[in-house]
């Protein structure tokens, strides 16, 4: 038995490129949206500094305050229930990464 694969890939760029750059870019802000939800807010320019960049299939996700670092690695006794690790934690939470494979599958036509 054997198998012969014909790969198209100009087919598969055209599938997967607009649409999973979308689904990047959607899957970027929820996960932007989420760590706004733990951010340490004092004066809130730390929540308003958080940012998305995207470039097609690349998106960073990031805050950009001169303590931004400091507060993320450093646990405190932070105001109003909210935390450290405010970025990581939605990274590796279960439920949100489920939503954004569904969000890229979705967009790539899956």
């Amino acid at each position: 038995m054997s198998v012969q694969i014909k790969w198209d890939s100009s087919r598969v760029m055209a599938v997967v490129g607009q649409g999973g750059a979308n689904a990047v870019r959607d899957c970027a802000n929820l996960l932007l949206d989420e760590a706004r939800k733990q951010v340490p807010i004092d004066t809130g320019a730390l929540s308003r500094s958080g940012a998305v960049d995207c470039d097609g299939l690349q998106a960073t996700v990031s805050f950009d305050t001169p303590y931004a670092v400091r507060w993320h690695e450093q646990a405190a006794n932070f105001q109003r229930g909210r935390k450290n690790k405010y970025l990581e934690d939605p990274c590796n939470d279960g439920a949100l990464r489920a939503r954004m494979l569904d969000y890229l599958a979705k967009g790539m036509k899956l």
